[in-house]
């Protein structure tokens, strides 16, 4: 055993040795100092032989030649010192870009030796030439000569033409909790705003007209700008306009593209008295009166709610605000150079069957566009011209810069309208020709929402009560294209929802009668007869048209009355301010301004108007007055209103309940502002409450 740890012991290997580091490290300073030397020697032998050679080229230099060369030397040292000292800044930075340079010009020589890139050669241009190639990409930035046309069509108007130049508002609460900014609704503004010359003859102002159009509907695509271009052309067809020229920006999805353009074709179809031209902005260049009037009206709702005048969570809401607050309706009679209105709709239906459509080849270059019988006339600019104001034919005064027109189709084969189509803008047509209204019957027939729609915005524009009168004369021979059948409505196949505070108000001996909750909007009155009389609040607007042009048609029927009473009911009018009560003759006045008014949305209705819808809907009008409040008032508006004889069609009964949904009244100066229909549990009750 022994042995073997012995043998064990003997084979184990001694460690080796460290290198001291410090007596390397020191042979390789010796090393590096020696080779440092040897350069140096080197390099001043070269610097000696320069030195030498460079003696040798001064020896054999002339004297002029010497004094030539120090001269030269001296005004280089001059120069740099006289440009260091007076801006030592500048020529830092020449300094710095001379040395980028030479490193630039070195990489290049490297990658070229590498064979990667090929340096291109350099030609020094003049300013001549660098300003010709320039001229064509200057002459396409043609925003200010846009903004400039625009200015200049502004003062070309005439009497029958027409300028149009065409975001979102987050509903927020004045108090809300933390998780509902995840959660916030918003609404559709499209603003829009014309320019026309005063309808009055012996006024040549341009009236401004804003229209904002507000909606629920998010997806800002073409159909949605077809609507509302619709409305618009509409509404400048009924005030005698000829020539329409629009003015908006280049966005895609909304004006220019394939789809809008077989719109604008459309439009052109529907509205055949109008001629429309249509001209695009520039990119980032469409700034107008549009973007300040939609921001006026998103600063204001903004400014409502932080303050607690509103409560703003839907396009509907946004419209009462607006309606209520920011509108400038124009006067009967006189001049209103600046006009702001409010238009509602709902989600617009687009159509499920696509039709197959063409880009048109250079969509972007051309910036003026008129839909044609043929197709769309295209060109690269825009022309005012007493030829391309109105679409005349003829020759352009300015077509050698605008250039010629251009016949294009997105769609093969003519365009056509789909009367069926569920879309409201494809179902309307109606022109004016003097002061006789031409509406499509055809096109309307399938259609009855949106035939009164049209009616009542065309009712509401006129400024003239012989304008409403031709309105109403025209439109009287299609009313019996839509029948009104009436038909008892109980609480239940009303689906309806009881109104508690008008229950208090319901007089003793009415127990089966239940109010029923109608929407306060201004239309409480069309809505109550609605629901009573059809079950349902959707015929508003209808019934409010019918009773507008019942009124304008029968004038004599309704100012034949016993005069007493009818001045007790020019009294209630809203539209008696400004005639002299005390003053017989100012009731055909009254009446007038009242039967006008009536046809426009939200405004209040009076006893002249429920004597109409008796007439209109064939039955008797069974007025109830709450015990409470003056009793003059309660005389007059607590009766039983009868058609006329030829009239009577229906032997319903129709009870309506006035009402108020203020909370600050007591008994003695308590006045109605609401009415609301009296519907029974069931057909039953109804007939114990007829006996």
């Amino acid at each position: 055993m022994e042995s073997d740890v012995t043998v064990g012991l003997r084979q184990r290997q001694p460690p080796k040795p460290k290198e001291d580091t410090r007596q390397s490290n020191a042979e390789k300073c010796r090393q590096y100092k020696e080779n440092l030397k040897k350069d140096s020697e080197k390099w001043k032998a070269y610097l000696y032989k320069n030195k030498v050679q460079a003696q040798q080229w001064r020896g054999n230099q002339t004297e002029e030649q010497k004094e030539h060369t120090r001269e030269l030397a001296r005004k280089r040292q001059q120069k740099r010192r006289a440009a260091v000292k007076a801006n030592p800044q500048k020529f830092r930075r020449e300094k710095e870009k001379r040395k980028n340079k030479r490193l630039e010009k070195k990489a290049v020589e490297e990658e070229q030796k590498r064979g990667k890139v090929k340096v291109p050669t350099t030609v020094k241009l003049s300013f001549k030439c660098v300003l010709n190639k320039a001229k064509d990409v200057l002459k396409k930035h043609r925003s200010k000569l846009a903004l400039a046309k625009l200015a200049l069509v502004k003062k070309l108007l005439n009497k029958s033409d027409s300028v149009l130049d065409c975001k979102n508002y987050l509903c927020k609460y004045q108090q809300e909790v933390q998780s509902a900014h995840w959660s916030y609704r918003q609404v559709t503004v499209h603003p829009c705003v014309f320019f026309y010359r005063c309808p009055k003859q012996s006024c040549h102002h341009i009236v401004t007209d804003y229209k904002v159009f507000l909606t629920d509907d998010l997806k800002h695509d073409a159909h949605v700008v077809k609507f509302i271009l619709h409305k618009c052309l509409t509404y400048l067809a009924s005030k005698k306009i000829v020539a329409v020229q629009i003015f908006s920006d280049g966005c895609s999805s909304q004006y220019k593209s394939k789809l809008p353009f077989l719109h604008l074709q459309e439009l052109q179809i529907m509205h055949p008295s109008l001629k429309i031209c249509r001209h695009y902005f520039g990119s980032n260049h469409g700034k107008s009166l549009c973007d300040s009037s939609g921001g006026t009206v998103k600063n204001c709702a903004s400014a409502a709610v932080k303050n607690g005048q509103a409560i703003i969570q839907s396009s509907k809401d946004m419209f009462e605000f607006c309606n209520d607050y920011l509108s400038i309706s124009p006067p009967i009679n006189g001049c209103q150079h600046l006009v702001r209105s409010f238009v509602h709709f709902d989600a617009v239906k687009r159509p499920t069957n696509g039709c197959e459509l063409k880009a048109l080849k250079g969509t972007r270059d051309f910036h003026c566009i008129r839909p044609t019988g043929a197709g769309l006339d295209v060109r690269a600019l825009s022309c005012f011209c007493s030829v391309c104001l109105v679409n005349e034919e003829g020759v352009c005064e300015n077509e050698e810069f605008v250039l010629g027109w251009s016949l294009m189709n997105v769609k093969e084969g003519p365009v056509e309208l789909d009367v069926d189509a569920d879309d409201a803008s494809e179902c309307s047509q109606d022109s004016l020709e003097g002061e006789d209204v031409l509406i499509n019957l055809q096109s309307l027939s399938k259609c009855r929402v949106d035939f009164f729609v049209k009616l009542q915005e065309m009712l509401s524009a006129c400024s003239t009560y012989a304008h409403f009168k031709s309105v109403c004369l025209s439109a009287k021979p299609f009313l019996s294209s839509f029948d009104l059948y009436v038909e008892s409505q109980s609480f239940i196949s009303a689906s309806a929802v009881a109104d508690k505070i008008a229950c208090s108000l319901r007089p003793a001996g009415l127990e089966l009668l239940y109010p029923v909750l109608t929407e306060a909007d201004g239309n409480c009155m069309p809505r109550a007869l609605s629901i009573a009389c059809f079950g349902t609040d959707s015929f508003h607007i209808e019934l409010r048209c019918r009773a507008a042009i019942e009124l304008c048609l029968n004038r004599s029927y309704y100012l034949e009355k016993e005069i007493t009473r009818s001045m007790q009911i020019a009294l209630l009018s809203p539209c008696g301010s400004g005639f002299d009560l005390n003053d017989f003759e100012s009731l055909p006045g009254i009446f007038d301004a009242d039967t006008m008014y009536s046809s426009h949305l939200g405004h209040a209705l009076g006893l002249w108007q429920v004597e109409a819808f008796a007439n209109v809907l064939g039955v008797k009008i069974v007025s109830i007055y709450p015990t409470k409040g003056p009793s003059v008032m309660r005389k007059l508006l607590d009766c039983h209103v009868m058609p006329r004889k030829d009239r009577r069609i229906y032997p319903h009964d129709v009870p309506i309940l006035w009402t108020s949904n203020r909370s600050d009244m007591n008994e003695t100066y308590w006045v109605a502002n609401h009415i609301v229909p009296l519907l029974p549990f069931s057909l039953i009750d109804f007939v114990e409450f007829q006996s």
